[in-house]
């Protein structure tokens, strides 16, 4: 079974990034359990 663990993960990224006054690319994507990427 998949769960999501990490969904809030680029949300605090991105305060972060708003916080510090500073802008960098970001790039989030999904992995399944097997390691390939599953959707962007």
């Amino acid at each position: 079974m998949e769960v999501p663990c990490c969904s809030n993960l680029e949300a605090f990224v991105r305060q972060a990034m708003k916080r510090a006054g500073k802008e960098v690319a970001v790039k989030s994507f999904i992995l399944g359990i097997d390691g390939e990427r599953k959707r962007s």
